[in-house]
């Protein structure tokens, strides 16, 4: 069995990563059925570290090498251990999974970004949770900081130059296309799970928690197709270092 390490943003209200790309990483190592260590990154200096030139996480340390980008990791373990398969044999069903995957990470993922820190009603006490181990006084002006770096990706992407009312009602509107999705197969890309139902239960995920999201908890939760898909990704990649979902 080969050495893995992951090196990822730490946990958050039920998950085992703050960051989406970090639990896509996760669960892509629980389907294939991987034993792999975790290591939670203490700051921008380990990050340097870690992945110089990107300075994100997730990373991974597969005996030496450090492969880096959620995408890139996935392919890197697919070609080593490509049982059971992160995307699907056949060629339609494996180009919807690739425009699947491109999707949740290039657009959903931004939505549940802005739920964490652009609602003043959920960053609040997503800061107490992520800085209040941080020492005075530094825990009074590094997450104001950083929120201003996050709102001005925000504000690049597109999604932070509109009410996060609208942010909702579009919200709503991509869950429906996958709720329409899942009422004719049971994963998103087919008959069986793939790359794509990763990249999507990360964020998807995450703002189905209601502690940390009502609102969009309330949006993601009212359509019972993708609350039993969310269960279902939950279970077939499941390792020793997740959290399982709570339906």
């Amino acid at each position: 069995m080969p050495s893995i390490l992951l090196h990822q943003f730490g946990p958050d209200l039920g998950v085992e990563s703050a960051s989406p790309f970090c639990v896509k990483v996760h669960r892509a190592l629980g389907l294939k059925g991987l034993s792999y260590s975790v290591n939670t990154v203490g700051g921008p200096s380990e990050m340097k570290r870690i992945n110089p030139e990107a300075r994100k996480v997730p990373a991974l340390a597969y005996e030496d090498e450090i492969i880096t980008d959620s995408s890139r990791i996935l392919s890197f373990i697919e070609a080593r251990h490509p049982e059971p398969r992160l995307w699907p044999e056949d060629e339609r069903e494996r180009a919807q999974a690739r425009l699947i995957e491109d999707w949740a990470d290039e657009s959903l993922y931004w939505f549940a970004v802005h739920m964490r820190w652009a609602i003043d009603s959920n960053f609040e006490p997503f800061r107490r949770r992520a800085f209040g181990q941080m020492p005075i006084p530094l825990r009074w002006f590094v997450p104001g900081l950083i929120r201003r770096q996050v709102r001005a990706q925000l504000e690049g992407q597109g999604i932070g130059r509109i009410s996060s009312e609208r942010v909702l009602e579009l919200l709503g509107e991509h869950v429906a296309t996958l709720t329409a999705l899942l009422e004719r197969q049971p994963f998103l890309a087919g008959e069986t799970i793939s790359a794509a139902d990763l990249a999507v239960f990360g964020p998807l995920r995450a703002m189905a928690i209601r502690e940390a999201s009502p609102e969009a908890a309330a949006i993601v939760r009212a359509h019972s197709a993708l609350r039993d898909w969310l269960a279902r990704v939950d279970r077939a990649t499941q390792s020793e270092h997740t959290v399982p979902f709570e339906a």
